[in-house]
């Protein structure tokens, strides 16, 4: 709790201007309660009482307000109004100033937060479900803006206010504040259990809520699939399965909630039977004066008040505790690939690209890869090929650093990638993904995604060599028009296209494709494999491959299995080895003629 409670105060410090000003507020407020029964005493004692006044107090009462009984009684009135008036200060500087810091700190959590998400590795992101890290953005969130604006200095107040009263009260009669004091063991120990009891409820809580958020973005964002295989019902029921444990789990914080309040009622109603018994005891002995004990009741129903916000604000304390520790566990997450000390920012590639040794894993024991090796002079074209499942994604995923290798070295221009920082050494590649994403926008603006900077002539030209412009031209506004989120208002083809022309405005020395032609038709095969020719030319480029119109173009073929390079070479020299290449090759183009000669390479090219 205080690692948690020192980081917010991190998040609090740039405001920290601001919450001095709500902190004289509280200070304020806690003065007008310490100070709202003694008007009352003064009347109670000395008009009712008949007690004398103190000669310097008289004094003062004489000066101010006039002699006798009404100058006491316009003291006391004015004495009112002003604590009122004081209350009111107060308390509206706290209400000014705590909500602006309240969304500024959710302001700036969630910039940093978002940030973070956006570093982490791929390997975090993998092992993560997106609806999660959904919720701890926008609840968990909230719930630590509830606090900073309802009850931080509402705490803190009650703390004030608290140690003051004591202070009073004891000074007044201490076998009397003893007493007043001495139900508050038992409610600490009671609201305690109670709230470690909702704190641990509210834990759970959270977690269903980002199973419910991840369940319902899985689903949302494959509607297409849902509905392709009516799962509607599958997934309803899923749905209100995740989405009843989230009830049934709210349902036991406010059963605590429930329980604590009433039990907390009950004990203050006796610790003030006990003090009305005790104080009329002493007043008609003459032991205590009325107005005293006026200050002592009015400071116990304010004694007890610490408690019974507790009661009530424990569920907003347990949610933003188990918020910020999910804030804090993504925050503080560290980064496995990440700028390494001395690295510097790369100048422009020629494209030489070395992996000498590579091993990878994704969990300890299991390796993907297994001691690769090659080398490609820039602007050659290595194919990686095999059966799913031998390594291929995860090599090209290495050269860009999503992954740092377990072994080995990945160099680039002969210097080891970990030497570059990470945004230099990525702004010099370009990827074609066989899952083409765009973003909801223009046509323009995901073309331009690649070099943000570019002008409209230069994305026309991109557009053009990556054979898009026509259709692009044909669409109602052009390159203004707006396509759907994941450019689902476009064909497999169009999208692809757009992809090409993005990595092409890139103008990147390395090129990344993740054979980008599968699952569309041979019209559209054609257009994207003549934007790809376009895209490669003079550049160093490592695809993977399964058809033949993308393996012929490659210098070196490297063919994988179970994480190893078991044959490299030419596509002739490969086929002709009658080896694994050859194998996989028969198994996809039975029935077609083979192409074995450097002749009908160059005419495929």
């Amino acid at each position: 709790m205080v690692h948690k409670a020192t980081k917010l105060a991190r998040f609090l410090k740039p405001y920290r201007k601001f919450l001095a000003l709500a902190f004289l507020g509280a200070l304020g407020e806690a003065a007008a309660d310490l100070l709202q029964p003694w008007p009352l005493k003064i009347l109670f004692d000395h008009i009712f009482g008949n007690a004398p006044l103190s000669p310097g107090f008289s004094a003062v009462v004489r000066a101010l307000f006039g002699p006798g009984v009404w100058g006491i009684v316009s003291f006391s009135l004015v004495a009112v109004l002003a604590v009122a008036l004081l209350n009111a200060a107060s308390s509206f500087t706290q209400d000014f100033f705590m909500p602006r810091i309240g969304h500024w700190v959710l302001h700036d959590l969630r910039r940093q937060l978002y940030w973070q998400i956006q570093r982490l590795s791929i390997a975090y992101h993998d092992d993560r479900r997106m609806g999660d890290l959904l919720s701890t953005l926008t609840t968990d969130i909230q719930a630590v803006r509830e606090l900073i604006e309802s009850a931080l200095l509402g705490l803190l107040i009650n703390s004030l206010t608290l140690a003051g009263m004591v202070a009073v009260m004891l000074m007044i009669d201490w076998r009397f504040a003893l007493l007043a004091l001495s139900i508050t063991p038992i409610l600490f120990a009671i609201v305690y259990r109670f709230t470690r009891q909702i704190k641990e409820v509210s834990r759970d809580v959270r977690r269903r809520e980002g199973a419910v958020a991840s369940v319902a973005q899985e689903v949302l964002s494959s509607i297409r699939v849902v509905q392709a295989f009516t799962r509607e019902e599958y997934e309803q029921a899923r749905f209100e399965r995740e989405n009843q444990e989230r009830v049934s789990a709210g349902i036991r914080a406010r059963t605590l909630q429930a329980k604590l309040k009433p039990m907390v009622e009950l004990l203050t109603a006796v610790g003030t039977t006990l003090v009305l018994w005790y104080g009329a005891r002493q007043v008609l002995a003459g032991s205590l004066s009325p107005g005293s004990l006026i200050v002592f009741l009015a400071y116990l129903s304010r004694l007890y008040r610490p408690m019974r916000d507790l009661a009530k604000q424990a569920d907003i304390l347990s949610r933003a505790e188990v918020g910020l520790e999910r804030i804090l566990n993504v925050l503080e997450t560290d980064c496995k690939v990440k700028d390494l000390p001395g690295a510097r920012s790369a100048s422009k590639f020629r494209g030489a690209v070395e992996f000498e040794n590579v091993s990878f894993s994704y969990r300890p024991g299991i390796p993907v890869l297994r001691s690769i090796s090659f080398r490609l002079e820039p602007g050659q074209v290595v194919a990686l090929v095999g059966t799913t499942g031998a390594g291929k994604t995860t090599l090209v995923s290495l050269l860009p650093r999503f992954n740092d290798p377990d072994q080995g070295c990945i160099r680039v221009d002969e210097q080891d990638v970990r030497r570059y920082t990470l945004a230099s050494l990525r702004s010099q590649m370009s990827l074609v993904l066989q899952e083409t994403i765009l973003f909801y926008g223009t046509v323009r603006d995901n073309i331009a995604y690649g070099r943000p900077e570019a002008t409209l002539e230069e994305i026309v030209a991109a557009a053009t060599a990556a054979n898009a412009h026509e259709f692009i031209d044909k669409l109602p506004e052009g390159y203004e028009t707006m396509i759907g989120e994941r450019g689902v208002t476009l064909s497999g083809g169009q999208r692809q296209r757009l992809a090409i022309a993005r990595a092409i405005i890139r103008d990147a020395p390395i090129i990344l494709l993740d054979e980008p032609t599968t699952g569309l038709d041979a019209s559209s095969e054609a257009l994207v494999m003549e934007g790809l020719a376009r895209l490669m030319a003079g550049r160093t480029t490592i695809v993977i491959a399964h058809r033949l119109t993308t393996i012929s173009r490659a210098d070196i073929i490297l063919v994988l299995e179970h994480g190893k390079i078991i044959e490299s070479g030419t596509h002739a020299d490969l086929f002709a080895a009658g080896g694994r290449y050859a194998e996989l090759y028969e198994l996809q183009f039975r029935g077609q003629a083979p192409v074995t000669s450097r002749e009908g390479l160059a005419r495929l090219r």
